[in-house]
């Protein structure tokens, strides 16, 4: 789909896809492939070098906005974690919207973050850069939407890192008026277009469609009941509960049980962050996970990698107590303040190699396939 949109610019179309320019997918990535197709034709190098190239950023910024939350032991761990992950690799493979997104969205909370902590106003350049990249994000993927509400829900509540205060708000208002304002264009355009995509096909169901009706598989599905979200709801926190697990474990751990037990471990991490600080992690985060939890459609790991980085974020903040602990009895029986630092670094290498290894069998197993079968091949795509 993208590779057609993008096809479709590259020529000079528009934003169309098989003919029809009324449809709900965004044009952020099309635009990107564009600037590849249209001098160099389907080059799938080329795209997935940009899917690389996405991916090496995204991992390098996880690394920057952990060190900035916490110390370089948890950064260095959440990035190898993150780069090692089975799902980061098999998006690389894949000529699909996920990766961008992480980066920008990254990119983005880095941002919100400085705009956040200024304070001479809520104008200004780094105001004008934070919304633009979440503008960016969300016509890359429509849940960038969870950005907007993330960082509004961070400046009008705030945290222990970031009082509450009158230019906070307005800068919340400033982000608001945004988010109402240029989506909107983008949807109504999409709505009065005249050569919209046929209703009857999923395509042509609008996201905020999908969120209302029952399932997508069929064009006429009734409206949600409140019984009907309950069961969404039970069904997907089992389901992403499931996956969450794959990716911390690497598929080694298949056992429900193990599978809560993980799910515990970073709901623990999680509320431990929130009451030491609540951050724009935690507000994104919170909002990103409630939109696919309520979401009709499932499509495995795919939803969760623009947050593996925090879902290894977590874990190894739980850690935090168990470092103090530690530091605690050396200084009992030690007078060597390196120690505490020694002891960290330690327990981050080993824990981060056990991630390391649990994912390394299902990385082999991802190349090796694509090397036997490769997603894309000759001047054709296969599209799914």
């Amino acid at each position: 789909i993208y590779i057609s949109m993008g096809k479709s610019i590259a020529s000079g179309h528009g934003v169309k896809y098989m003919g029809y320019s009324g449809f709900k997918y965004p044009p952020g990535l099309p635009l990107m492939l564009a600037l590849i197709i249209a001098p160099f034709g389907y080059n799938f190098l080329l795209m997935r070098m940009l899917m690389v190239a996405f991916t090496v950023g995204s991992i390098w910024l996880a690394y920057l906005l952990v060190r900035d939350k916490s110390n370089r032991w948890i950064a260095v761990s959440v990035m190898c974690s993150t780069a090692v992950s089975f799902p980061v690799l098999f998006e690389c493979t894949r000529i699909l919207s996920d990766l961008p997104y992480m980066f920008l969205s990254l990119l983005a909370i880095r941002w919100i973050e400085r705009y956040a902590q200024k304070t001479d106003g809520w104008r200004g350049k780094i105001g004008y850069i934070a919304i633009g990249l979440i503008l960016v994000a969300y016509f890359t993927r429509i849940v960038g939407l969870t950005l907007f509400v993330g960082t509004i829900a961070y400046l009008i509540l705030g945290g222990k890192e970031l009082p509450r205060s009158r230019i906070n708000l307005k800068k919340a208002i400033a982000v608001g008026v945004a988010m109402i304002v240029v989506p909107s264009i983008w949807m109504v355009g999409n709505h009065l277009s005249p050569n919209k995509y046929p209703p009857e096909l999923r395509q042509g169901l609008s996201y905020e469609k999908e969120l209302i009706v029952k399932g997508t598989s069929e064009p006429n599905e009734p409206i949600v009941r409140l019984r009907d979200v309950l069961e969404r709801l039970k069904e997907n926190e089992k389901y992403y509960e499931g996956l969450i697990s794959n990716i911390v474990s690497g598929k080694q751990q298949r056992s429900e049980t193990r599978a809560r037990i993980i799910t515990l471990i970073l709901l623990m991490g999680y509320l431990y962050c929130v009451s030491r600080h609540r951050g724009i992690f935690e507000y994104y985060t919170f909002f990103y996970l409630l939109t696919y939890i309520l979401w009709t459609s499932q499509q495995r790991e795919r939803f969760l990698v623009p947050i593996i980085p925090f879902l290894f974020y977590y874990l190894f903040r739980l850690l935090e107590p168990l470092m103090r602990g530690i530091e605690w009895l050396v200084r009992r029986f030690s007078q060597w303040e390196d120690q505490r630092k020694i002891i960290q670094a330690v327990a981050m290498l080993v824990l981060t190699g056990i991630f390391i290894q649990w994912n390394w069998a299902t990385d082999m197993r991802q190349i090796k396939s694509e090397k036997r079968h490769p997603y894309y091949s000759g001047r054709y795509a296969v599209f799914v």
